[in-house]
């Protein structure tokens, strides 16, 4: 099919979720890194959300603490991207971070700040496809693959999000399920198989890299 230039209002703007509790302030080039802190028990545990926010630092993120682990949404966009200790599941993770977000949400908590981030997206029919390449520690990188399916006749959608742990091309973890991995990883090679010819990605050293 042909890729189109989707601008209705399910194309998603890159924004910054920072939350807006325990306010500490710290210097940070040329303006201040705030972070904040918020306690919460969901289903009979409790949780902490940390969130760092800078203008000018690539480190701003949000980190969800539970006993037992560590998830880190590195670019603040409401999605889990790396569990950084323990051996929770990063579905497990998004889901206790979905049920937070949203309760502070609903209680004015949360500041959207509009972000420029990389990434592709594909347009093809009633589907977008994004991916996003991110650095992590040392010379590691990570990609995610978002798929949305919008057939539904009362225009709502259905969102799939998997994690490529190396960046390498291959799919390794279920975020958010719609569809199964095997076929969310064709799309991922043909979107990849696509971006590249397009010049919008390539592969440098074996790891997937956005122009």
């Amino acid at each position: 099919m042909k890729t189109s230039n989707y601008t209705s209002k399910y194309k998603f703007k890159p924004l910054l979720f920072f939350i807006l509790l325990l306010p500490l302030l710290f210097s940070c080039s040329s303006s201040n890194l705030k972070v904040s802190e918020y306690d919460f028990v969901y289903k009979g545990k409790s949780y902490v959300i940390r969130s760092t926010y800078c203008s000018d630092n690539p480190r701003s993120c949000n980190q969800l603490i539970g006993k037992d682990f560590i998830a880190v949404d590195m670019n603040q966009d409401r999605i889990m991207d790396k569990i950084t200790q323990g051996n929770v599941s990063l579905s497990e993770a998004q889901e206790v971070y979905d049920y937070c977000l949203n309760l502070l949400e609903k209680a004015g908590k949360l500041s959207e700040i509009e972000k420029d981030s990389k990434q592709y997206e594909l347009n093809e029919g009633n589907y977008t496809f994004t991916i996003k390449s991110f650095p992590s520690n040392g010379n590691e990188h990570f990609a995610e693959f978002r798929v949305i399916d919008r057939r539904n006749s009362l225009g709502q959608f259905k969102e799939s999000i998997f994690i490529d742990d190396n960046a390498d091309g291959n799919l390794d973890e279920v975020l958010k399920a719609g569809i199964l991995l095997e076929e969310a990883q064709k799309l991922y090679s043909k979107t990849i198989k696509k971006g590249i010819k397009q010049l919008k990605l390539e592969f440098h050293e074996g790891v997937l890299i956005i122009k």
